[in-house]
């Protein structure tokens, strides 16, 4: 088997991908409205999808903010490819564009650990484990579940 991250330029590629993977991870995306903003930005944002034996298998959406960080707008791997190292290739990809591009931090969010949604707990100890650390919680809206933010520094200024 042959993994390959590449930078997709085609939007309907990209918004496929997207689509395709939040239909296999409904307990992650299943969120109507939030699902077809994703995939819109999946149009627009850098993409970098995780090929494996030719096949689509996972996409990371890259957003730059400001100067100094960059974010990982949103990540899916295809369950059946979870623990199989395509979330690490691709973050990997998203650090090296951002060391590329000066950067100094590249964060996520997710959500936090007060949701209790069980999926979420593996996606924080998935970024724990490629070097993120929690930095803060947020909670945008009064009804909506509370928000984590985690943060990787790229390189010490």
């Amino acid at each position: 088997m042959t993994l390959t991250i590449s930078v997709e330029s085609d939007s309907a590629v990209k918004r496929g991908i997207q689509q395709t993977l939040t239909a296999l991870l409904p307990d992650w995306f299943n969120q109507g409205d939030a699902s077809l903003k994703y995939a819109e930005k999946a149009e627009v944002l850098p993409g970098y999808v995780a090929w494996l034996d030719g096949e689509a298998k996972g996409l990371l959406l890259y957003k730059q903010h400001a100067a100094i960080a960059a974010e990982i707008f949103w990540l899916a791997v295809d369950p059946g490819c979870h623990r199989s190292g395509i979330g690490r290739a691709l973050v990997s990809a998203a650090r090296d564009a951002a060391r590329r591009d000066g950067l100094r931090f590249l964060v996520v969010w997710t959500l936090h650990s007060s949701s209790k949604q069980k999926p979420f707990e593996a996606t924080r100890l998935f970024y724990e484990g490629v070097g993120f650390h929690y930095l803060m919680e947020e909670r945008f809206t009064a009804t909506e579940s509370a928000h984590a933010l985690y943060i990787n520094q790229l390189a010490d200024r």
